[in-house]
């Protein structure tokens, strides 16, 4: 599996800015097949998402990239240090991935599997919104909580 994520990207944009000073550098990213996108756009103020209500982050990144490059949300709901373990409450930890591309998609969820984790298809790259809402949620409800990122969304079906 390593091998089909040489051509991988992992991108974390830290700042409410990301997209002016990530563009010239998305555009230099032409060897990569697949990025994937794992950052949460919020405000400096933490108190919401810096994109549009109608965009993403991950939208925003689509088109500043090459064509040939797709891009998958994914990875963004989990705290680093669930994400270390890969399980809460012994349970193993949900990754959700959005995308339009299916075979990138599939090997993101490959990846997933492998590092023992359970993928969720949540549609395509215009969710990622949603993904991007639901880890402002995330964020937001340790704090109040207590829980010291310690907790991870779960999809019982």
């Amino acid at each position: 599996m390593v091998g089909a994520f040489r051509s991988c990207l992992l991108a974390a944009p830290s700042t409410e800015r990301w997209w002016c000073w990530q563009c010239p550098t998305l555009q230099r990213l032409r060897r990569f097949k697949i990025l994937v996108d794992i950052s949460n756009p919020l405000t400096a103020t933490y108190d919401g998402l810096a994109t549009l209500p109608d965009s993403s982050a991950a939208q925003e990144i689509a088109r500043l990239v090459p064509a040939e490059t797709h891009v998958v949300k994914a990875f963004n709901t989990l705290f680093f240090p669930t994400l270390v373990t890969g399980e809460v409450a012994g349970q193993p930890l949900d990754v959700f991935i959005a995308g339009d591309d299916d075979a990138a998609k599939a090997t993101v969820s490959q990846l997933v599997e492998d590092g023992g984790m359970r993928p969720i298809d949540a549609g395509p790259l215009a969710h990622a919104h949603y993904l991007e809402a639901l880890a402002f949620l995330g964020i937001k409800l340790p704090f109040s909580r207590s829980a010291h990122f310690q907790s991870a969304w779960k999809l019982i079906a």
